[in-house]
């Protein structure tokens, strides 16, 4: 084996550990890569016990206290009498309950998991947020990887065509300005892919970055069907033709739509307990003490206390009423808010719905411009081979086709993306 021949075998041995080495990204990996080290879903999962605690402590309220106190003390007292001085020792038990509050307490239960049920919902709408947002940018990376493919192309196409005409023009068959012209050509599609290069590698490591893995790896995106055909373009559009029944999903499913009825009831919650403040507080009361003034006398006497108090609420400085006023106005607020996100939805899905049936047309525009693109450029090649064209309208055809190329890969990319959103705004 020559030594010629055994760099080769080297170098192909390198290349295919190097991509070997490559770890392959799909995009369900990359989602759950998103999720998993997304540092705002982080912060606020790690809120969940302030939740749950505050549901224990409104079931706590309804429970009796329990204490008990223990203390010594020493004092001297001088009078016109004379001067006494002595020791006191005691210690006890308390406890004290809430009877009746206005059932503020009972409605605080309530209040508290309706905030729990809204954090739950919030945390699983950051989910899709971020599952949405990763789906997005892995897409345009796809994209941007392709085209970048598509420059890689035209450049081979651009140096086989100037070694072309860099014989013809030495056996006198082309002169110096097709020469020229083929130059800039490949100089232009070098710098086109220069361009697309670098746009690739900055969205993958802005997707790298955004799912939390280390953008120093390297790492090939896995990448969908890029050849579609209009039977399973059209199949795809066709679960989306109601618009009413997406729209109905979207209430069924969205958090964020739950949570502005949710809010209502919340704010229903608040405005029950302000309520509760116009009525008296009853409340339960025990004392169990053992005092004496020798420590051997101790645990002799005690006093056993039960009691029963009550408090009338007379004035307080309309602080009620301002609360019960409050309420009743975020009432009518918390509707609009309610009526504005169905109108948002709504505009959402059906603008979505345009943009994702508008990505499917250009799809099959671009796939028949591909086509046409194709076959021009051969027959264009063939003619300016025989000397029946000239190296400019090659030139043109070439452009053509890697403008056509271009499009189709944008639209492909655009209808999954438009797919993915769908599934966003409707909450699956």
């Amino acid at each position: 084996m020559s030594l010629k021949s055994l760099s080769i075998v080297i170098w192909v041995i390198v290349l295919n550990f190097i991509l070997s080495a490559q770890q392959k990204l799909t995009l369900q990996d990359a989602i759950e890569y998103g999720v998993k080290n997304n540092l705002k879903l982080s912060m606020t999962q790690s809120q969940k016990d302030i939740y749950e605690q505050n549901i224990k402590q409104s079931y706590g309220n309804l429970m009796p206290d329990f204490k008990a106190n223990a203390g010594y003390s020493y004092a001297t007292t001088k009078n016109v009498f004379g001067k006494n001085s002595g020791s006191n020792y005691s210690a006890g038990l308390s406890s004290n309950v809430i009877l009746f509050d206005g059932l503020s307490n009972l409605y605080s239960i309530d209040r508290n998991k309706l905030d729990y049920e809204i954090f739950q919902n919030q945390l699983e709408r950051l989910k899709q947020q971020i599952a949405f947002n990763v789906s997005e940018l892995f897409y345009n990376t796809l994209s941007q990887y392709y085209l970048m493919k598509v420059e890689e192309e035209s450049i081979k196409w651009n140096e086989k065509n100037l070694e072309y005409i860099k014989e013809k023009y030495n056996l006198g068959a082309a002169n110096r300005a097709d020469l020229y012209n083929q130059e800039l050509k490949l100089g232009l599609a070098k710098s086109r892919y220069i361009s697309a290069k670098n746009a690739y590698q900055a969205l993958r490591d802005q997707l790298v970055n955004l799912i939390g893995l280390d953008i120093l790896e390297d790492y090939e995106l896995v990448s969908p069907q890029v050849e579609l055909d209009t039977l399973t373009v059209n199949k795809e559009i066709q679960k989306y033709e109601n618009i009413n029944n997406l729209i109905n999903e979207a209430f069924a499913n969205r958090k964020d739509y739950k949570n502005n009825i949710l809010m209502q009831k919340l704010n229903d919650m608040d405005y029950k307990i302000a309520v509760g403040n116009y009525y008296p507080i009853l409340s339960a009361g025990w004392n169990f003490n053992f005092s004496s003034d020798k420590f051997s006398n101790f645990g002799k006497y005690y006093n056993n206390t039960f009691s029963l108090n009550l408090s009338i609420p007379i004035f307080n400085r309309f602080y009620t009423d301002t609360r019960v006023e409050q309420y009743k106005v975020n009432s009518v607020i918390k509707e609009i808010e309610k009526l504005d996100a169905e109108r948002t939805i709504k505009v959402d899905i059906k603008k979505n719905l345009l943009d994702l049936k508008n990505a499917s047309e250009n799809y099959i525009v671009s796939m028949k411009n591909v086509q046409f693109a194709t076959e021009n450029k051969r027959i264009v090649e063939e003619r300016y081979k025989l000397g029946a064209e000239t190296l400019m309208n090659v030139l043109l055809a070439e452009t053509d086709f890697v403008n056509a190329q271009t499009q189709k890969i944008t639209a492909v990319f655009e209808f999954y993306k438009n797919l993915e959103k769908i599934k966003y705004l409707t909450g699956k």
